[in-house]
Formats: C-alpha cells, sequence, structure tokens
C-alpha cells in the first residue's frame, strides 16, 4: 500500500477510505472482475482482459459499515449468516467507486473496470462487551457462555473500524495473551499447584 486517501474517513465526510493498493493475484483478479457497468465478466471478454493482467493497477475502497449482519445456529447446528446493506451503507459505496473511478482516470487510466464487492478485515461477529445478551466475550475475551474459551481476533471488535484494523488485533491479541499468562484469571492454580505436588 502506497498511499491512502483519509479525507472521506468520518462517516459525516463520506464514511470510507481508499488505499493504493496492488490488485489481487491473477486468479482472485479474474473471479472479481466486472465490465464497466458491473456485471461479473466471463467469456472471451473475461479471457482478453485476463491477458492484460499486468498492465492493470487498482485502488481499494473501504467503506465503513454499520453492522447489521447476523450470525446464528440453525436447528440442524450448521452455522448461517445475513447481511444486507442499507441506504446508507449503498450511498458510501456507490460515492467511494465513484471517487476511486475519478482518481484512476485523472491518473492516466484508460479503462476503469470495477470488482465485485468483497469483505475485507471482518470484524464484530463475536463482539466484547459486557452485557451478555448483546455481547459474546467480556472485557478479557472470554466468552460469556463458555468458561476458558478466549478470542484474541477481531471478531472481538465491538463495530467496525474506518481504518485497517491489523495493529487493533495485533494488540488484542497481546493483551489476552499478556492476561492468560498472569494468571489472574485463577484457570492455572491447580496445575501450579498439582506439578509441585
Amino acid at each position: 500500500i502506497s498511499a491512502h486517501c483519509m479525507k472521506f474517513q468520518n462517516d459525516d465526510d463520506g464514511g470510507f477510505i481508499v488505499e493504493a493498493a496492488t490488485i489481487q493475484d491473477p486468479i482472485g483478479f479474474s473471479v472479481m472482475l466486472c465490465d464497466e457497468d458491473g456485471a461479473p465478466m466471463w467469456g472471451r471478454q473475461l479471457s482478453e482482459t485476463v491477458r492484460q493482467y499486468r498492465y492493470f493497477s487498482g485502488l481499494l475502497t473501504m467503506v465503513t459499515d454499520q453492522n447489521n449482519g447476523l450470525a446464528w445456529i440453525d436447528e440442524d447446528g450448521r452455522d448461517r449468516y445475513s447481511y444486507e446493506f442499507n441506504d446508507v451503507e449503498h450511498e458510501r459505496d456507490q460515492r467511494s467507486a465513484a471517487f476511486a473511478c475519478e482518481t484512476l482516470l485523472a491518473a492516466g487510466a484508460k479503462r476503469v473496470l470495477p470488482s465485485s464487492q468483497c469483505s475485507t478485515h471482518v470484524q464484530g461477529g463475536c463482539r466484547m462487551g459486557s452485557d451478555p445478551e448483546r455481547s459474546v466475550v467480556n472485557a478479557h475475551a472470554e466468552s460469556h457462555d463458555v468458561r476458558r474459551l478466549f478470542l484474541g481476533d477481531s471478531s472481538v471488535i465491538p463495530a467496525t473500524l474506518s481504518v485497517n484494523p491489523s495493529l487493533t488485533i495485533m494488540t488484542l491479541a497481546s493483551r489476552l495473551a499478556a492476561y492468560l499468562a498472569g494468571g489472574q484469571h485463577g484457570y492455572f492454580e491447580r496445575s501450579a499447584a498439582h506439578a509441585a505436588a
């Protein structure tokens, strides 16, 4: 990532950021590629476009969503997920795509092709909080429902961040590791006593 545009980061300014990033690998590129109208490419058009892969450059737009997704276990014990974008999210997505297109054309692009939508840095699936009705883990990242089950990834972030969450994820994992190693939870006392005997 060589550059960021943070001008639209705040929700009132647009709710998205733009990164000058490399495009996906050739397979990911071909799977996500759409034509100028946003329809997925296939057939001859796709083949001819992918042959020009090395001439493409891209921008990544990251839109702040409003955490409307749901995750649950169905009656057969299978995990299920649901998400429906609301009007605010659709507007942010359209504005970010339009800005990226304008930027690429201003930089000399001869043709701008969108990709289909994808998700990066998924967050909030097992959010952290003090209320078991509204969160999955407590402040120490331990499950409200299953003792000794700890989560140390982006799923515990309560709401989608408007920036790349990598440092936040590493910090949460380090914080959890320190808590576990420190023994304040009391789960290791019996093992230590047992070892001494």
